[in-house]
């Protein structure tokens, strides 16, 4: 009797694991009693893990033809302005050049016998009672009667401008980007 005791004893552990086992495996719902065994769980991750990286392509996807769309709009953006730039650069430059020629500081040569030695314009020489001291372009007649004169070179006036256009082909391309947002 004993050993049919035993024998029934081991029988129920042994089922009891299986149970369990087969809980643990599959799990159990038992009205709102609901164990999630670990294959259902398994499959729920992993579905899970397979819609995050849809997700994430799908976000990827979206986010390069973001990023195409936009950089296509700043290039036209930039080429426009480019664009812009190079049509005025050549009226700019022939405005500078008339500039230039308009606003030439000249030497006179009216004391100047032909053949005989150029004496610039105000250059009176060392000599001379009305000598200054300073240089012949500040004694110039054609100066401005405040006395204030600048001379600037033909290409520092090109170096201006082409820069002036450059400044202002920046300020324009900011100012559009500024929009864009």
């Amino acid at each position: 009797m004993a050993r049919v005791g035993l024998t029934g004893l081991l029988l129920a552990i042994a089922i009891g694991i299986a149970a369990y086992q087969s809980v643990q495996l599959g799990g159990l719902r038992v009205g709102p009693i609901a164990v999630e065994g670990w294959r259902p769980k398994a499959q729920r991750l992993s579905q899970e893990l397979k819609d995050i990286a849809a997700a994430q392509d799908e976000a990827d996807a979206r986010a390069r033809a973001e990023h195409a769309r936009a950089e296509t709009a700043y290039r036209d953006m930039a080429k426009r302005i480019d664009d812009n730039a190079q049509a005025q650069t050549d009226e700019a430059m022939a405005a500078a050049d008339r500039y230039i020629a308009a606003h030439r500081v000249r030497a006179k040569a009216a004391d100047c016998p032909p053949g005989g030695t150029f004496t610039p314009a105000g250059d009176r020489g060392s000599g001379h009672a009305e000598t200054t001291g300073r240089p012949a372009q500040l004694d110039a007649p054609d100066r401005e009667a405040d006395g204030d004169m600048v001379v600037v070179s033909a290409a520092d006036v090109r170096i201006c401008t082409s820069n002036t256009l450059r400044a202002e082909a920046a300020r324009d391309w900011a100012i559009s980007l500024e929009a864009m947002r």
